[in-house]
């Protein structure tokens, strides 16, 4: 019995596998990053600053959760 590869269909789950880690990745490292520099910035009273990297944070976790609930929906697609 021999099996067909499909290596275009293989060279794409490459591709799209490594893209989607990278998003993933960058948006928990602005998350990491907005979360921390806004508490940073609170504790100095500087608000303006502190407000933009909350809104950072939120915006990264709301991509990141996009990005998991996309990934679910794609599997159970298929």
């Amino acid at each position: 019995m021999t099996a067909a590869i499909d290596f275009g269909l293989l060279f794409q789950l490459v591709w799209v596998a490594a893209l989607s880690g990278a998003a993933v990745g960058l948006a928990f490292s602005l998350l990491i990053l907005g979360s921390i520099r806004a508490g940073d910035l609170r504790r100095e009273g500087r608000s303006a600053g502190a407000v933009a990297y909350a809104t950072m944070a939120a915006l990264a976790a709301l991509g990141i959760t996009a990005l998991v609930v996309f990934g679910i929906l794609v599997i159970v697609k298929k």
